[in-house]
């Protein structure tokens, strides 16, 4: 096995078994590699939970450049269908075009940025881009206007969207301040004052240029699980856009806020092979949007059968994946700490932590109907999980004069009853003979 190969192993594996704490510390051994190409596959993985968890992630000149963009990034299959969108392989164009437009005493000082700091500090990193972001569009808009030499991995498709970045470089500062005083990715339902700050944003950018003002529309309707909120900002304030333009953007969304939810059921589907946790996360977002969009206003005119058809791809992945949880991932995690009498209280919160994660599929599930379909996967994996607790509790009993009690499966057990239910575990208690001694 080569040293690279060796590298994308232990990051899998730590990645995959790691609690919420614990995955700061992952992605900081991930940040001081000297390249993060041999596992930026495995990353995007946990894409999702990294969003949720927010670890803090070291403050470099690279994550203050694209802070603006940071809304918009796509994989290059899902960007081609949304001119607003960046591919992420467009980065690093941006990145040395950007660089060969800084003038050296300029670059020093985007650079030079003090150790140990991070993204929270929202101070520095307000200053860096007030410096970085005005040099990032005056040096694309050189490019696109002068040229010059060529740049690795430049395609000639990317210039209507390297024009729409030095737009919101442009504008950058004004942007960000806006975003920062609403919720990260996944947003939730916005409170009134939050409403009024989203509202700001697509006012104040609605003349600037059509293409900033869509942009801005876009960052809102990625970062959201609650479209149909963004989707009456749209419609019940005057942003003084014409009727068909308002409701085609209003469609528009619609089908990408649907490609999304197929997006993310493929994702959900390939995570459950890896993390369950991530699966959760993703799963408890492609939900609620699917809830939103069951609610979104008659202007949006969404297709029902569409819809409905989205929504049935949906239920049957995350049954198929509530499924191979059960029977995959978190048997083993189960399997693991039975056969053991020495599992540390981090090894057990990591267990509870894919119990959780379980837990949360099935409750994702349930919000689209599919509690029956659920309430059976439980009903066939039940016994497995009983067979492993007796299994234990027998052998522990052997050669002990008077048998041993329920205690020495008390971590397995609170993993049952957040799994199947508290009388689940008292089941299990009761056919052990009782008793926690």
């Amino acid at each position: 096995m080569n040293h690279d190969e060796h590298i994308r192993q232990e990051v899998e594996r730590s990645l995959r078994q790691a609690s919420d704490r614990q995955l700061a510390r992952v992605m900081g051994f991930i940040d001081r590699l000297p390249s993060r190409r041999i596992v930026e596959d495995i990353v995007e993985r946990v894409r999702s939970r990294l969003a949720l968890v927010r670890p803090s992630r070291p403050l470099t000149y690279a994550r203050v450049l694209f802070l603006p963009l940071q809304d918009l990034l796509a994989e290059p299959a899902q960007a081609a269908g949304n001119p607003w969108l960046v591919p992420r392989p467009m980065l690093e164009v941006i990145r040395e075009v950007v660089r060969r437009g800084l003038s050296p005493p300029l670059a020093a000082a985007v650079t030079a940025i003090p150790p140990d700091r991070t993204m929270d500090d929202v101070e520095t990193v307000s200053r860096l881009g007030e410096v970085l972001w005005p040099a990032a569009a005056a040096a694309l808009r050189d490019f696109l206007q002068h040229g010059g030499a060529p740049v690795p991995g430049w395609q000639e498709d990317y210039r209507k969207r390297l024009d729409g970045v030095a737009q919101l470089y442009e504008h950058a500062i004004d942007i960000t301040a806006l975003l920062e005083q609403l919720p990260p990715r996944p947003m939730g339902i916005l409170t009134g004052e939050q409403e009024t700050v989203a509202l700001a944003l697509l006012y104040s950018m609605r003349h600037v240029s059509d293409a900033v003002f869509r942009s801005c529309y876009t960052m809102l309707m990625r970062r959201t699980t609650e479209p149909s909120q963004i989707f009456r900002i749209m419609i019940d304030n005057d942003l003084d856009l014409p009727t068909d333009q308002r409701d085609r953007m209003l469609a528009e969304a619609a089908v990408e806020c649907l490609n999304e939810i197929d997006s993310m059921n493929t994702d959900v589907g390939n995570l459950g092979a890896h993390s369950v946790q991530s699966a959760a996360d993703t799963t408890v977002r492609l939900v609620s949007l699917i809830e939103s969009l069951e609610n979104a206003p008659a202007a949006v005119k969404l297709d029902a059968k569409t819809l409905s058809a989205t929504k049935a791809r949906a239920s049957k992945t995350i049954v198929r994946t509530f499924e191979n949880s059960l029977s995959g991932e978190m048997r083993r995690t189960v399997g693991d700490l039975a056969a053991r009498t020495d599992a540390t209280d981090e090894e057990v919160a990591t267990a509870e932590a894919v119990a959780r994660s379980t837990r949360k599929i099935e409750m994702a599930g349930e919000r689209l109907g599919l509690a029956r379909h659920l309430e059976g996967v439980l009903d066939r994996e039940f016994g497995a999980y009983r067979t492993l607790l007796l299994d234990k509790l027998r052998q522990s009993r052997v050669g002990r004069r008077g048998g041993a009690g329920v205690s020495v499966i008390m971590d397995e057990l609170r993993l049952i009853e957040i799994l199947f239910g508290a009388e689940a575990a008292m089941a299990i208690i009761e056919e052990a003979g009782g008793g926690v001694g």
